[in-house]
């Protein structure tokens, strides 16, 4: 969650639906109230973004920065029969007993199923999205950013063997 722009409140930013990444910049996000209103920017929010977040949020107060990648690494360890990250280098064991796995993940199309993620997610800052992507919850979006890289980078060397 970020401060308003309008200083009222707190604001869920997202990228506008439809948008490419490299056409992403910090003016172009849009703002969600508590009810899901876009209040601040132009455009629509993407459902599955709105159900995943919001609950997520709602869920950990301590998790100001939820984001949702789809980086090639850790979607792949998340394809396997076995989709968990193994604990063999220093990149992955700063992830020992934090990391959650939802092998019943779905298109996230409602609350309910937002809220399912989030109780999958608990008390632990990473959610690997078994076939589908991995998710992050931190205070902060360089910690969020910093979690994202390594475990990437993790997945990159357990992949590549």
């Amino acid at each position: 969650m970020a401060p308003a722009a309008s200083g009222n409140g707190n604001v869920m930013l997202l990228i506008p639906y439809g948008l490419h990444w490299s056409e992403v910049t910090a003016s172009c996000l849009i703002g969600l109230d508590e009810n899901c209103r876009v209040v601040e920017g132009e455009g629509e929010a993407e459902l599955s973004a709105i159900c995943i977040h919001t609950e997520i949020h709602r869920a950990r107060a301590d998790a100001d920065c939820v984001l949702h990648v789809h980086s090639p690494y850790s979607t792949a360890i998340g394809m396997l029969k076995d989709a968990r990250l193994l604990m063999v280098h220093q990149n992955s064991l700063r992830f020992y007993r934090n990391v959650a796995y939802d092998v019943d993940y779905s298109l996230p199309d409602s609350v309910q199923e937002g809220g399912r993620l989030a109780a999958c997610l608990a008390d632990k800052q990473l959610l690997v999205m078994c076939n589908h992507g991995l998710l992050v919850a931190m205070p902060t979006i360089a910690q969020a950013f910093d979690h994202l890289y390594y475990y990437e980078k993790a997945s990159q060397f357990q992949v590549s063997g």
